[in-house]
């Protein structure tokens, strides 16, 4: 028969093994890549073994006593508590953490979440669908033109810009609504920076403003078909080269002197020169033909025809009339100017109002006068060349700085800042200063010059 005093100790030691088992467990299975702090265990089986031999010295004395049992209970020991201890959250500094060996001082070897997760398996991300905002079937990210539709992706510059979008499809410098060729590279052809370009009847050259040189170009040539005489040209913003003949317009490429025609004028002009866009208020520079009379034509290409509006002329200033002797220029920024001969026009007030030192109708300008008939035994006229500012939509000249030099056939002007360039037949290049009105010989050729232009904007 068990005594009291040993069911009791079987009792308790049974109680204490199953506090033991408890406090072994780890609070986060898995969340220490495997390794369990042994502590809670080692302490709790010390306690069972210790409680398991006091209980067997108890159980041996008592059932030495076998027939003397008075009932007193023996003393046992409590229930182990280090079990419970082990399974509060350790707040000391040092976390009891096993360390990896190969970890670097603080860090840990903990599996952590993600390692976790790893060691699952990663289910595959699926990338949203990308926006096509122009359903071309090209997603914004590749798409050269993302708000265009344009499936095939054409770029024919190769700038990454699409020709659906492309302000400029051929990259040659000029946008599509100033170019008549928007998918030709070559054409129209675009005229240097820093330079004048300037010509004969014949041949173009073009002159370097920084070394007051000129240089050869080529021989004017359109394929096999013949070019008549080019009487002047005239350059815009962009760079393309307008060049006329006393009959045709054409294109000119600046590094070839190869024509393009573009249509048929109507009717024959001395002068050629482009107003900008800037002093208009128009989308593009306006191209004018000036007649030898003076007169200003606006010029409008229609297909293979131009049509010409009468602007103005150089009219009358200060007494004197002016006519064309060849060429005029107008610069954003700069200002319209033009060469000109003055002629008398007040024939009766006894002066000299185009500065050639004959005066009334001893000059020849006032011979078609009838009341200076009969003609005086001597008569003169200079023909000197001037130079004169000129309002750009009309013509109409608004100042003069005074004569060319001594020149009489300056029929080539083209400016610069501050400055103008006459092209004269016989072959000298004179620059002018546009303040003072001063000029001076750059350059002596032996080129019969027939006309010049420069771009509308430096």
């Amino acid at each position: 028969m068990i005594s009291t005093a040993r069911h009791r100790t079987i009792l308790l030691s049974l109680i204490g093994l199953f506090l033991v088992g408890c406090g072994s467990s780890d609070p986060v299975p898995g969340a220490d890549s495997g390794l369990t702090d042994t502590k809670a265990i080692d302490t709790a089986t010390a306690d069972a073994a210790t409680d398991a031999a006091t209980d067997a010295g108890t159980d041996a004395g008592t059932d030495a006593n076998v027939g003397s049992d008075t009932g007193a209970e023996l003393p046992v020991d409590p229930p182990d508590t280090k079990s419970l201890d082990a399974a509060e959250p350790d707040t000391s500094p040092e976390p009891d953490v096993a360390k990896d060996e190969g970890a670097t001082d603080g860090s840990e070897a903990e599996t952590t979440d993600a390692s976790v997760a790893d060691s699952i398996g990663t289910p595959d991300v699926i990338p949203a669908d990308l926006p096509d905002n122009d359903g071309d079937g090209v997603d914004d990210g590749t798409d050269n033109c993302p708000t265009v539709p344009n499936p095939e992706q054409d770029d024919m510059d190769g700038d990454g810009t699409g020709d659906a979008c492309d302000s400029d499809t051929d990259g040659d410098q000029i946008p599509n609504e100033d170019d008549a060729w928007p998918n030709d590279a070559n054409l129209p052809g675009t005229s240097a920076y820093n330079t004048i370009y300037a010509h004969t009847s014949t041949h173009l050259f073009s002159f370097n403003i920084v070394t007051q040189q000129s240089w050869l170009i080529g021989q004017f040539h359109s394929g096999p078909a013949a070019i008549e005489q080019i009487t002047d040209l005239a350059i815009d913003g962009h760079g393309t080269i307008y060049a006329i003949t006393f009959g045709k317009l054409y294109i000119c490429n600046a590094n070839t002197a190869e024509l393009t025609y573009l249509a048929s004028l109507p009717s024959s002009f001395n002068g050629l020169t482009l107003i900008p866009k800037e002093v208009t208020g128009e989308e593009a520079d306006m191209l004018v033909g000036i007649s030898l009379s003076g007169d200003w034509y606006r010029l409008d290409v229609n297909g293979t025809t131009v049509e010409q509006t009468l602007l103005g002329s150089y009219g009358v200033y200060d007494g004197a009339r002016y006519t064309s002797s060849g060429d005029a220029f107008s610069i954003d920024g700069v200002g319209t100017y033009a060469s000109v001969t003055k002629k008398e026009d007040e024939c009766v007030d006894g002066e000299d109002n185009d500065g050639d030192t004959f005066i009334d109708c001893v000059d020849a300008d006032c011979h078609i006068n009838s009341f200076c008939w009969p003609l005086p035994p001597t008569v003169g006229n200079s023909g000197q060349d001037y130079l004169v500012e000129v309002n750009p939509l009309t013509g109409q000249v608004t100042g003069e700085l005074g004569p060319i030099g001594t020149y009489y056939a300056v029929y080539g002007l083209a400016g610069w800042s501050g400055s103008a360039y006459a092209f004269d037949a016989s072959g000298d290049i004179i620059h002018i200063d546009l303040n003072t009105g001063a000029s001076v010989v750059v350059e002596e050729t032996g080129a019969v010059w027939w006309g010049a232009g420069v771009r509308t904007r430096l």
